[in-house]
């Protein structure tokens, strides 16, 4: 350990000497005047105040070291050195150096050394690096923003809690007649009173309801409702959207796994692990959902639409509704990462988490609001105030199309259907091309900032697996009876239907592991072929596997109908919106780097699942339930006027 800070500190304090363009720190420079004596102590054999440091200091490369107790010595100051790629951080090292340094002269040292410092990262990550971007900055000057936006937060925050518990309790003081107006907004079946005054009625009506909304006792019940009675076949749905949001949350936790890593030699190992091609797969997590959106859109809109009762108008009331279920949690989410985030943390990397969330979000928020995020920073998420959010804007925008496409099945099946299957031929083709084009097979290039741009989260190469739901609800809505009572009455249908889906999901997982070991296994044109049909292929096996359970199968439904899956699908919204800040969170609140591996990265995807799925239970009470009741009293009494 003290070898290693001997050198760290040689280093800072020779820099003092020009670089290869005759740059130098003035030898006034109190930090480098400092530094000089430490060494010169140490060579003296007083090496107690380099003790101090190497105790405090991290012990080597991705080591933040104690960063509590060099906050309590008033002689020194903590510093974090960092040296990154301008989008992502791949190398750090705490400090805790004389008081007299700030984070600017590590920062001008680092600079001053950048061919030494490169060559060792290149060692390092095992390919050249160029082009390094060094930054310092010290924790201990930080403090709270305690701006007017984030008294403005804390206001929304606590008078949405304050607001669901004064309807509750107001609720047991009025007389029953009055709280049967809460019972019809719970259940969306009426949305006024039925009192013996109608005077009365009309001057309590308004209040009285809009209050009802948030009445957290309603919600909790409403939460624990049966919501499969219409179709208890579709409860097979329930236990996917567990698993999908597990996946995704998975995959995440490698990013920051990575991130802060302290056994990066071990990396090229496990990405040969075959494990990891589960990982890589957790990107299928989000084309399920998109399966799912797809066909719940057909699955719903056809029952309450035909294409001679949808014009213009119910085209815009579509959108409207699509909106107002969506945007006050999403905005209630960026509130809470945005201003209040910032009092639920500490350690050697929260200035950073909260400073680039603070400066995104003030300038790029209404990007998120009005789902156009992934066009904005497609190639720069990491300057998004919720860069998981393309999920969402990718997806708004296909669902402004799909009302019109839905409308031509309705009206010419054999068109509609045709015009389906042209949009994915249309999609898989321009995906092709666009790898082949791109040369995103090259090492560097897949998954980069222009795939990421280009192909990850733009709807035209994501729509292939929405298209493909909205297909099979047609099929489900229009056809099922009779192939239903076939694979109902017989189990060879249903196993074999089952095996060729899970060899399906299998195959298309594990067919990329050649990759793993020879990045040259695949050609251009196979890879490209994979990149632009596997996500279309891995739902259609998984709709396969799952087809016997939607269909009327007992045991699958049994399995993933059941209540704890019915409530976290409910949850699963608020889930994807607070999974990344649960797992932002811990990585900056970290106090010591963890040791990658598949093993780490499940329990610790456990954590946040749990996590996120706790803090989503209280955004779906306080805020998504009674945002979504506000919406239908809307709807209803707008209804009801017109009637």
């Amino acid at each position: 350990m003290l070898r290693i800070l001997v050198l760290v500190i040689t280093l800072l304090a020779i820099s003092a000497s020009p670089d290869e363009r005759g740059r130098t720190l003035p030898t006034s420079n109190s930090c480098v005047q400092e530094l000089h004596e430490l060494v010169s102590k140490f060579e003296k054999g007083q090496p107690r105040d380099l003790l101090s440091i190497a105790m405090n200091s991290g012990q080597g490369l991705k080591e933040f070291g104690q960063f509590e107790a060099c906050k309590r010595d008033p002689k020194k100051k903590y510093a974090l050195m960092t040296v990154g790629t301008g989008s992502s951080m791949i190398l750090y090292l705490g400090f805790c150096g004389p008081a007299e340094c700030k984070a600017e002269d590590y920062t001008e040292i680092m600079e001053m050394n950048r061919k030494a410092i490169e060559a060792a990262v290149s060692k390092i990550t095992g390919s050249k690096a160029t082009g390094l971007v060094f930054y310092t900055y010290s924790p201990t000057d930080w403090s709270y923003k305690l701006d007017t936006a984030t008294f403005l937060s804390l206001a929304i925050i606590i008078g949405l809690l304050g607001l669901s518990a004064f309807a509750f309790f107001y609720k047991n003081r009025v007389n029953p007649a009055q709280r049967e107006s809460s019972n019809a907004i719970k259940d969306g079946l009426e949305t006024t009173l039925v009192v013996q005054s109608p005077n009365l009625q009309e001057k309590i009506k308004a209040k009285m309801s809009i209050l009802s909304c948030f009445n957290v006792g309603d919600n909790l019940t409403r939460w624990f409702a049966d919501t499969g009675k219409n179709d208890p076949n579709l409860r097979v749905f329930n236990g996917i959207r567990f698993f999908m949001i597990c996946w995704v949350i998975f995959g995440h936790n490698y990013v920051a796994g990575i991130y802060l890593a302290s056994n990066l030699e071990d990396l090229p190992n496990m990405l040969a692990d075959p494990r990891t091609l589960y990982v890589y797969a957790a990107e299928f997590a989000v084309d399920v959902f998109f399966l799912m959106s797809g066909f719940f859109f057909v699955f719903i809109f056809s029952r309450r639409f035909n294409n001679r009762n949808f014009g213009a108008k119910e085209y815009g009331m579509t959108i409207l509704h699509r909106l107002l279920r969506i945007i006050p949690t999403y905005a209630v989410v960026i509130i809470l990462l945005w201003k209040i985030s910032q009092f639920f943390g500490n350690g050697p990397l929260w200035q950073m988490f909260v400073n680039i969330q603070d400066e995104n979000c003030s300038k790029n928020s209404w990007e998120d609001l009005l789902f156009v995020n992934n066009f904005v920073f497609g190639n720069q998420l990491k300057k998004d105030c919720i860069g998981w959010g393309w999920y969402l804007g990718c997806e708004m925008q296909i669902f402004l199309i799909m009302p019109l496409v839905t409308v031509a099945v309705l009206r010419n099946k054999t068109f509609g259907k045709s015009l389906i299957w042209c949009l994915i031929a249309a999609s898989l083709i321009y995906s092709y091309f666009l790898v082949v084009v791109k040369g995103y097979k090259e090492a560097g290039k897949a998954h980069s900032s222009d795939f990421n741009q280009h192909y990850y989260v733009v709807p035209w190469t994501r729509a292939p697996p929405y298209l493909f739901g909205a297909l099979v609800g047609f099929w489900y809505v229009e056809e099922k009876g009779t192939l239903a009572k076939k694979i109902a009455s017989s189990r060879l249908t249903q196993i074999i239907c089952s095996i060729i889906g899970a060899i399906t999901v299998y195959g298309i997982i594990n067919v990329i592991s050649p990759l793993q070991k020879d990045r040259n296994a695949f050609t251009i044109y196979e890879y490209a072929l994979y990149i632009a049909g596997s996500r279309l292929v891995f739902v259609a096996g998984l709709t396969l596997f799952l087809l016997p359970a939607f269909l009327g199968a007992t045991l699958p439904n049994i399995i993933l109908g059941n209540k704890f899956f019915e409530l976290t699908a409910k949850l699963n919204f608020g889930t994807y919106l607070f999974h990344f800040v649960v797992i932002q969170s811990q990585a900056y609140n970290s106090y010591q780097s963890i040791f990658l591996s598949h093993e780490t990265m499940l329990y610790r995807t456990i954590g946040t699942a749990t996590i996120s799925f706790f803090c989503a239970f209280f955004l779906h009470i306080f805020v998504e339930l009674p945002f979504a009741n506000l919406e239908q009293l809307i709807f209803l009494n707008k209804k009801s006027r017109s009637s």
